[in-house]
């Protein structure tokens, strides 16, 4: 498997991974490497095999985040200790350019070397590489989109146009092609020969949901009566948690809890003072993918909304959906085709407009009024979303993908 990431937090990856090992695959993980905070290689404690490759300058101090992983044999790559974070932007596209030439090079040396029956590339930036040491292995390629790469948020026209030409080039010579939610694959699909994508949701496993509740409110520090909202995730724009700390002005009872890392982070310190609920919004850093759900529980109101900002927001299905749903915690997610079906037909929440703060509000304090029916929705509808079910087509495949590997492959059990 192909990330460019650490791989410390990639819940979707880490699932994937597990369900092949019991399914009787062996599974190297390549990833990125965290100067001083991941080890360049390890396997973890649920038998992964990870290889992380460093990059041309490092990853600095406010973007990784703190991490569990105990530091193994490093090595910081020389750019990394001369260049400072401005020097790396002066620098701009040329410097980029060539890191990207050299992350990919390291990871194809880094997953040839593996001898794969099988390379999985987690998302665009991989599936250059991936094809690549597919060819080199005569191994069976998978491209696994955890977005709609040409339509993501942020990009320049000219960026879409190129992922877009990129995605339309290499995605047909995959052997399999997954993605997360049906309106994704009805896209991708259209490029594929109309061979649809196997749609594969982000959703928890059931043993996520089986830890003993930790109890959020006494680790923050606020009363056990006092309504928490929750955010959890990548600390960024686009994720509705300005909306979010807009809404709290009218909501005077409640505070906020974010969980997660991201250098969106002063910016939303400084609204929060601005508008005076600053003592009312609480940062906890990254949680453990394993321990998050038993913390969640103790909130009253999960929050989900995603901004408009591009059609793979637009027509996401996130992860956090899920598992508050997992935790028994109701939702107030954006009102968007994916997210409004589940919300909505669960009954597990309300959906509104994720840039409105007063819509917002109006949602939650309809969570709140009735809040015990909304967790019983949640709850009863949970066991239907969890990865168990969702990894019975991914085995599938891949063992059709083993079977055709046979004779000079080795095939699972």
């Amino acid at each position: 498997m192909l990330v460019k990431n650490s791989f410390e937090y990639d819940a979707r990856v880490r699932k994937e991974a597990t369900s092949l090992i019991a399914d009787g695959w062996r599974v190297t993980v390549v990833a990125l490497q965290v100067p001083e905070v991941t080890s360049l290689r390890e396997t973890t404690a649920d038998h992964i095999d990870v290889i992380r490759v460093p990059r041309l300058y490092g990853r600095f101090a406010g973007l990784a985040g703190p991490s569990t992983t105990t530091p193994g044999t490093q090595s910081k790559p020389p750019l990394a200790r001369a260049l400072s974070r401005p020097a790396v932007r002066m620098a701009g596209p040329a410097l980029r350019a060539s890191n990207d030439v050299v992350v990919a090079r390291r990871m194809i040396a880094a997953a040839v070397s593996t001898d794969p029956d099988v390379v999985h590339s987690h998302d665009l930036n991989t599936l250059g590489p991936g094809l690549v040491v597919a060819r080199r292995s005569s191994a069976k390629l998978v491209y696994d989109a955890h977005e709609l790469h040409r339509a993501r948020s942020g990009m320049t026209p000219r960026q879409r146009r190129r992922a877009l030409e990129l995605e339309q080039r290499l995605m047909p010579a995959a052997d399999l092609v997954v993605t997360a939610t049906e309106t994704w694959a009805d896209l991708l699909a259209a490029d594929l020969a109309g061979l649809r994508p196997l749609v594969v949701r982000n959703v928890p496993e059931r043993s996520a949901t089986e830890r003993t509740t930790a109890d959020l409110k006494a680790r923050l520090g606020i009363d056990t009566s006092t309504p928490v909202l929750v955010y959890q995730g990548s600390i960024q724009r686009g994720r509705g948690i300005e909306v979010t700390v807009e809404a709290l002005r009218a909501l005077p009872e409640c505070h906020l809890a974010i969980i997660g890392y991201g250098s969106h982070r002063p910016v939303l310190e400084a609204l929060a003072d601005e508008l005076g609920v600053g003592a009312r919004v609480h940062f906890t850093g990254p949680i453990p993918n394993a321990e998050l759900i038993a913390w969640t529980r103790s909130c009253e109101v999960g929050t989900c909304l995603i901004e408009d900002t591009s059609l793979s927001y637009r027509t996401s299905l996130p992860n956090k959906l899920f598992e508050y749903m997992h935790a028994g915690v109701p939702v107030v997610a954006s009102d968007f085709q994916e997210m409004s079906a589940v919300v909505l037909s669960t009954g597990c929440g309300e959906v509104c407009d994720p840039a409105d703060a007063n819509a917002v509000v109006k949602a939650t304090r309809a969570v709140l009024s009735d809040r015990d029916r909304y967790a019983d929705a949640a709850r009863n509808a949970a066991d239907s979303f969890r990865w168990e079910h969702e990894a019975i087509p991914l085995l599938a495949a891949y063992r059709e993908l083993g079977r055709a590997t046979a004779g000079t492959r080795m095939t699972p059990a």
